[in-house]
């Protein structure tokens, strides 16, 4: 809980609702550019914006903080730029499902299409019952801590507004509660995989897989900026490494009978070639444990022409 509110107050959120990862997109105008074909919906070309992923170990008498810092792609131009390149019947196909982030707050919003029947000059309802137009507010929307930034407009028309629905419940008990609008050019898609180029992956692969000599480099480096920081600072960095007791993790077996008798083949190594003849269930484990003749044989004794006649 500590270490969530550490990166809340630092004003960091998270994308996703399954990583435990915390980015800062209010400076995403500053972030790596990858460049890929361009104004695209295929593979557009991506902001790069950095974060952390950190967690808390604890052991017998000390508190371990561990920070590893991680990576998210955005589409580099907004969706009024996609808008004006592709029309609103493209990109309103293109963007369902997905979601997008703000360019002057925190804000992650689910993309569920675009409305041609909203522009800025548009009016809701307001709490008070009062109508106010999309061109107004937004003029007038401050989004800092202290109220002192206000949203700059980049554009002066939207030819269609984003929906997003908010619902109420899970499952069968979902409901919609409301639907919110959002001008198209604050926003930027956060980019899936298959959006993606090979050169674009590789980069990221390299990215969060550094060669050791640059950890070794990069290690000194903070080493040498603590220990000169300890004439001042109450900062202990230490000459060796933490001795941990490690363990081996094997893959359970998954045993099944052929012709040929009992076989156990590692978790890993048992897939489609073999799972594609099973054509029965077994809840017998006495011949499991018993063994069996061909007690652990590889994968490649069995074929189609053996069928399996059951598994766990």
């Amino acid at each position: 809980i500590l270490n969530r509110e550490r990166f809340r107050n630092s004003n960091y959120v998270k994308l996703a609702r399954t990583e435990d990862k915390y980015y800062n997109l209010e400076h995403i105008d500053r972030c790596d550019v990858f460049e890929q074909r361009g104004c695209d919906l295929q593979f557009p070309d991506l902001l790069c914006v950095n974060g952390y992923k950190s967690t808390i170990g604890f052991t017998s008498n000390q508190t371990i903080l561990k920070t590893l810092t991680c990576r998210k792609l955005i589409c580099k131009h907004s969706l009024y730029d996609l808008i004006d390149r592709f029309g609103v019947a493209a990109v309103d196909k293109f963007i369902r499902r997905k979601r997008a982030v703000t360019n002057y707050s925190n804000q992650i919003v689910e993309l569920h299409g675009l409305d041609e029947t909203m522009n800025l000059d548009s009016t809701f309802d307001r709490q008070d019952g009062s109508q106010m137009s999309f061109r107004e507010y937004y003029e007038n929307k401050t989004y800092h801590r202290n109220n002192s930034k206000k949203i700059k407009l980049l554009e002066s028309q939207e030819q269609a507004l984003v929906i997003s629905h908010q619902y109420d419940g899970k499952g069968r008990d979902k409901t919609l509660s409301r639907t919110l609008y959002f001008l198209p050019q604050l926003l930027h898609v956060i980019v899936p995989m298959e959006l993606q180029t090979d050169e674009t992956k590789n980069k990221m692969r390299a990215l969060a897989h550094p060669e050791i000599r640059d950890i070794v480099a990069a290690t000194k480096k903070i080493n040498d900026k603590l220990n000169a920081m300890q004439r001042t600072c109450l900062f202990q960095t230490e000459a060796e490494c933490l001795r941990v007791r490690g363990y081996m993790l094997r893959p359970p077996l998954v045993c099944f009978k052929t012709c040929r008798g009992m076989h156990k083949v590692s978790a890993l190594q048992f897939g489609g070639h073999e799972w594609k003849n099973v054509n029965a269930f077994s809840y017998d484990l006495r011949e499991v444990y018993g063994g069996g003749a061909n007690d652990g044989p590889s994968r490649r004794s069995s074929t189609p022409s053996q069928p399996i006649q059951w598994a766990i």
